[in-house]
């Protein structure tokens, strides 16, 4: 027999492989455990191994699946008065021979199933709330305690019980809370080595979930402010008010303004907030903004608003038509509405050039006093044409090359300037485009190139840094 260095319960095994035809077919070895004076018969086979026991019984666990793509395998003993709880068997190569071969063992200092009770004791002791649901104990069911709360789960252990092949079934409650954990929650159960362990990191995990929603636990209001909040209410009359939300923090308020547009606030409040103060602030905010309201609604009347389709009043931008696949984007100050705006002409050289000029020699007729539209028409000297006069089919919106007319929030504002093309381009599609070409040059900021469609020469200026 081979001798057992130190204190430790090692287990050291006598070898013999046996060949067949060049592979091995298995091999036998004698399995020494020192502190019980016991010797195990080790049968290796090459997809399974057995394990055959002369002397006393202490059930050790036989044909355990040896995977193939290793060379180890766990064993488990299951002896009430042996002391090896886990080992690891090496595969043997065929040329090994007769020699000595110590075993890896997990070096266990107490029985196996008196850890195993311990384990138990502590997951009660620590987590009463969650009982095994059958004999196996692989299916455990009941609730996790944190900050004061109780949320339900489940756990479906797999029959060897490791944690990594495991299923957490929660509450919608506590799914809704672990929600943006469910990574974290996932890697936990993948490296915890015991139910014990698992739940422990959970239960961190949920304490810090909880301490980051505590808009979960807003104390109600007191009857003091629900009953100021009703008068301020009953003052600014409760034909303003919109909604309200079950904590009676966050109230909708309506308004119209001179005009009789319909406009709404969302309002937050706090402790020390008034409601007819904010209200008043509201009504004041509308009554400035008014002008440039008024200004927007004459533009969204009087042109063909190609983008946005259906904008808000919070927009300050549109694109507005102004012949066949010409048009102007203008940008409007709402604390200024009738000063000139900021704007840009989209189409091909030759129809956007005069109307450059246009604005260039009549800059100094804008006149404030006038409306944005009206002053429009005088520098440029055209009218703008409505939507009943053009029709769809006269502007062609879409990128030339993705076919889509928004990208990024981006319209295509590229234009080929060959008259029988004058296709548009989103500016990142036309450069990915021009930067694939090996036709293509650039000198600076402007790529040279031709155009996907007609193949004449076109030319992109990008503006700041690379899309």
């Amino acid at each position: 027999m081979g001798q057992v260095q130190g204190k430790d319960r090692m287990l050291w095994a006598y070898c013999k492989s046996y060949v067949r035809g060049g592979k091995s077919a298995f091999g036998v070895a004698a399995i020494f455990n020192k502190t019980k004076k016991r010797i195990l018969l080790v049968l290796f086979l090459t997809v399974k191994v057995r394990i055959i026991l002369t002397g006393q019984t202490c059930g050790l666990e036989s044909d355990l699946p040896l995977p193939a793509s290793k060379g180890t395998s766990w064993l488990r003993c299951t002896g009430q008065d042996c002391g090896t709880r886990h080992f690891w068997v090496s595969r043997l190569p065929a040329n090994l021979g007769f020699r000595t071969v110590p075993l890896q063992t997990a070096h266990v200092r107490r029985p196996f199933l008196r850890a195993m009770a311990d384990t138990e004791a502590n997951l009660l002791r620590h987590f009463p709330l969650l009982l095994p649901q059958n004999r196996e104990k692989t299916v455990y069911e009941g609730f996790i305690s944190a900050q004061g709360r109780d949320f339900h789960l489940r756990i479906v252990l797999p029959k060897d019980q490791q944690l990594k092949k495991a299923r957490l079934l929660c509450s919608w409650q506590l799914k809704n809370i672990l929600n943006e954990y469910h990574q974290v929650v996932q890697q936990r159960m993948k490296h915890s080595p015991d139910l014990m362990s698992f739940m422990m990191e959970l239960k961190i995990i949920l304490e810090a979930a909880l301490k980051n929603k505590q808009e979960l636990y807003v104390q109600p209001p007191s009857c003091s402010f629900c009953k100021d909040l009703l008068t301020e209410i009953g003052a600014i009359g409760w034909d303003k008010l919109a909604c309200v939300d079950t904590s009676f923090t966050t109230i909708k308020l309506k308004a119209d303004d001179a005009s009789g547009r319909k406009h709404l606030i969302t309002v937050k409040l706090k402790a020390k907030s008034s409601l007819v103060n904010v209200y008043s602030q509201f009504s004041a905010a509308l009554e400035t903004l008014k002008a440039f309201w008024d200004v927007m609604d004459e533009i969204d009347e009087k042109t063909w608003v190609l983008e946005p389709e259906k904008p808000p009043r919070s927009a300050t931008a549109r694109r507005i038509a102004l012949g066949h696949d010409v048009s102007i984007n203008i940008e409007v100050d709402p604390r200024h509405p009738t000063m000139l705006p900021e704007f840009c002409f989209l189409g091909a050289d030759h129809v956007t050039k005069p109307l450059g000029m246009r604005l260039s020699g009549n800059i100094h007729l804008w006149d404030p006093e006038n409306s944005l539209l009206q002053n429009l028409k005088d520098v440029l000297e055209i009218d703008f044409p409505a939507r009943t006069v053009l029709e769809k089919s006269d502007f062609s919106m879409d990128c030339g090359i993705c076919y889509a007319r928004h990208l990024n929030g981006a319209i295509p504002d590229q234009v080929c300037n060959n008259p029988q093309c004058g296709q548009l381009f989103h500016q990142m599609c036309l450069y990915e485009w021009l930067r694939g070409l090996s036709s293509s040059r650039q000198s600076f900021n402007v790529f040279f190139g031709e155009c996907p469609y007609c193949s004449k020469p076109i030319t992109l200026k990008m503006s700041g840094r690379k899309p």
